[in-house]
């Protein structure tokens, strides 16, 4: 049985921004996470769907559909961090690169997270890749588009 936990840097309240687990549990890959609020509210539309294929404990993950604008910039973030972020549902690796879609689970940051069974026959190698390659998206994705930033500028009009 492969077994890793992620405890990631704290955020400005002072919380882990994730916690993820990986685990085979009867032949399957569950993937248990927990996330801060200010993570899920990134991927928060008004729009919810019903997952045909992540599942807990039988019933169907909901998750947050994306509205094409959502879509236009989620597909920035995946060509320039080089995951998949729009497949929700899909396999843990497609062309080599991770689906973090698992992000846009409604209720990801609640005080349990969420645990969702993934079907397909995934090695062990192929987990501790997937739970590596989280961690170090998650800080970058955090730190690019989370985290608190300040930008001052200071226009001087001189005529001439």
């Amino acid at each position: 049985m492969s077994n890793k936990n992620i405890k990631k840097k704290v955020d400005a309240d002072g919380d882990n921004i994730a916690v993820l687990k990986v685990y085979r549990e009867n032949g399957f890959v569950v993937l248990r996470i927990k996330v801060s609020e200010s993570i899920e509210n990134c991927f928060k539309t008004d729009e919810v769907k019903e997952s045909m294929v992540y599942r807990s404990n039988g019933d169907r993950l909901s998750y947050y559909a994306m509205n094409i604008a959502d879509r236009d910039n989620m597909a920035s973030i995946e060509s320039k961090m080089s995951v998949f972020m729009c497949d929700y549902g899909g396999e843990l690796f497609r062309s080599g690169r991770p689906n973090f879609s698992v992000l846009r689970t409604v209720g990801v940051s609640s005080s349990n997270g969420v645990k969702m069974r993934v079907d397909g026959l995934i090695g062990s190698d192929a987990i501790k890749k997937y739970v590596e390659l989280f961690k170090k998206f998650l800080a970058e994705f955090y730190k690019q588009y989370i985290s608190r930033v300040s930008v001052e500028t200071t226009l001087n009009i001189v005529e001439l």
